[in-house]
């Protein structure tokens, strides 16, 4: 919405007109100011071209997808919401994004960052209008550790099986079933 403030030369002061009008930011609008001489029947003091600029509203982030991930971080998630595009920043509990990608304005791509502590992090998406309100949209978890045998743990897990299954083998042999 346009809503220029104009100033009467004559008393020096500013007014605010009774209109508005709607335009699109980029437009370039020819304004006439009145107050005075007549011109086709109106007062007019002067007129010149106006460039009308946006204001730009700040990001949103509504999901994030995964929302969790390993603490060491590395994985690349899916951030969803509004006004991405120019994005120059995004954080996961206050740290930088190891990389982002901003796909259009309500989709970005980013590699998360490490944290080093199982916790819920507020992504945070940064624009030239500002930034996102805090949230708690990702989750950083504590890996389980896989139990692993290694050379020497598989070289005995083999004898025990090969052990029980001869003693098993033996006893159906001799007809003992183990019960006294």
């Amino acid at each position: 919405t346009l809503q220029p403030v104009l100033r009467s030369l004559a008393q020096g002061e500013f007014q605010q007109p009774a209109k508005t009008a709607a335009a699109v930011a980029g437009t370039t609008v020819r304004l006439a100011f009145i107050n005075g001489a007549f011109r086709n029947g109106s007062e007019v003091i002067g007129i010149d071209n106006v460039q009308l600029l946006a204001t730009a509203a700040p990001p949103t982030v509504t999901s994030v997808s995964p929302g969790t991930g390993p603490t060491a971080g590395g994985n690349t998630v899916t951030i969803t919401g509004t006004h991405f595009t120019g994005a120059t920043g995004v954080t996961f509990a206050g740290v930088a994004a190891t990389s982002f990608t901003v796909v259009n304005d309500t989709t970005i791509t980013a590699t998360v960052p490490g944290s080093g502590a199982a916790v819920t992090a507020s992504v945070v998406v940064a624009t030239p209008a500002g930034s996102n309100s805090a949230n708690a949209l990702y989750t950083y978890l504590v890996a389980t550790p896989v139990p692993t045998l290694g050379v020497w743990g598989m070289i005995f897990l083999t004898a025990l099986l090969l052990l029980y299954g001869w003693y098993s083998l033996r006893r159906r042999q001799d007809g003992t079933t183990g019960t006294v």
